[in-house]
């Protein structure tokens, strides 16, 4: 969606402005961060308020793709106008909210313009502001941390909508062996490449939503929505060696307690009380490892039976 470094002083900048629920809100605040979208968010101070995003577009290309973009998500109000802006000011202003971030006692992300503070020994540096996500969501770092947590050297991997590539990266970065990613977005293949590039590591990337996948894998990770996530569950389970690992992320706590269950084709109880598991029957041929929260977010980790 456009990178602010890049933008060209002779361009016309446009400014958009969306109100949302806070339901809308959730949805709103991991697309942007997957889609790699710079917006500035401001939350309510009663629940009654909408929850506003202002986001921007460079040029009038850039204005209808933003356009048909944010058309695609329902909210409360969207509005976008002509913004006068200080070239300079606005790329200072952009590089500050961009800080590194150490995730675990091996794992640190951040930006490409500055250096890692912290001394690990993977340092993963992303560059803000370009088509995907910059690493930053909750849902993306549960799942480097799962992954810093079960990855050992020499394991195959395979990324489900890979997005920037940093869960490949991180993967490669921590000693994987053969790793795969795979996106629909036409632009991802590139801007993989770019950040592969720039952390010194390679991996194997297919364009669509699968098909040119073969083989099993280690261990599989999925960072997406639920709706997104359900429709593939049989493609990514079938993916998971016999004793290999599945990491899924990018679940909000609203699908919580049925999300196992139509993930794994598993009977959804008819009441929520006492609900266990459905990795740990026996039916299954999954077990849940762990699970994990940041915020609202959720994510686990489960082993295919061998």
């Amino acid at each position: 969606m456009g990178d602010r470094q890049g933008v060209d002083s002779g361009q016309e900048l446009y400014r958009f402005v969306v109100q949302a629920t806070a339901l809308q809100a959730q949805s709103l605040l991991f697309a942007f961060d997957s889609l790699g979208l710079q917006f500035e968010y401001t939350s309510p101070t009663h629940p009654e308020e909408a929850h506003s995003f202002v986001l921007y577009a460079t040029g009038s290309e850039e204005r209808s793709t933003l356009r048909n973009l944010l058309a695609a998500f329902p909210v409360l109000q969207l509005t976008d106008e002509l913004y006068p802006y200080d070239r300079f000011a606005w790329v200072e202003k952009w590089k500050e909210s961009y800080e590194w971030s150490q995730l675990s006692a091996r794992v640190a992300v951040g930006p490409d313009f500055r250096p890692c503070p912290y001394k690990v020994p993977v340092a993963i540096s992303m560059a803000p502001g370009q088509t995907f996500g910059t690493g930053v969501h909750e849902t993306t770092r549960i799942a480097l941390r799962l992954l810093d947590t079960y990855l050992a050297p020499g394991m195959t991997v395979c990324d489900a909508g890979t997005g920037t590539g940093i869960l490949a990266i991180a993967a490669r970065m921590l000693g994987a062996g053969q790793t795969v990613g795979f996106d629909i977005s036409p632009d991802a293949e590139s801007e993989t490449a770019a950040n592969a590039r720039r952390n010194g590591v390679e991996f194997e990337f297919h364009f669509g939503a699968g098909e040119g996948v073969q083989g099993q894998y280690d261990i599989v990770v999925g960072n997406m929505l639920a709706h997104e996530l359900l429709p593939m569950s049989a493609f990514l389970r079938e993916r998971v060696k016999p004793g290999g690992i599945l990491i899924l992320t990018g679940l909000i706590e609203d699908n919580f307690d049925k999300f196992e269950y139509l993930f794994f084709d598993m009977p959804v109880p008819a009441s929520p009380t006492g609900w266990k598991s459905p990795t740990l029957a026996e039916e299954s041929s999954f077990i849940v490892l762990e699970k994990r929260w940041e915020n609202e977010w959720w994510g686990g980790a489960w082993r295919r039976r061998s």
